[in-house]
């Protein structure tokens, strides 16, 4: 519950809907933590990533870029891992190139 928080305050707008897939780490808790911020949340289809495409760009593009990144440095501190997240946020949402068939950067969207 504390990365909703995290993400909520972090965002500079407000969230109408949190859409999920059906794994167990988004049931009930989750779900009614979300219900009681006053945000739908709403499921997708078993079986169908294709459904969280843009979710799904994100950790493939993390993958290749931000954990490649640290490839071979081992951080054992957790606020020193968030601080590099941090920058990672900010170089993906600000100054990152985006695609060549990408019109905005996410924080365009």
């Amino acid at each position: 519950m504390q990365f909703l928080d995290y993400v909520l305050e972090r965002l500079p707008f407000r969230v109408e809907v949190i859409q999920t897939d059906n794994g167990a780490e988004f049931q009930s808790a989750f779900h009614w933590n979300v219900l009681d911020k006053g945000i739908a949340h709403t499921y997708i289809k078993p079986a169908s990533p294709h459904l969280n495409g843009k979710v799904e760009r994100s950790h493939r593009i993390d993958a290749e870029e931000f954990y490649r990144m640290l490839d071979g440095v081992a951080i054992d501190d957790t606020g020193v891992f968030n601080d590099k997240l941090r920058e990672w946020e900010d170089y993906y949402n600000y100054h990152r190139p985006p695609a060549p068939s990408a019109v905005r950067r996410p924080t365009n969207a």
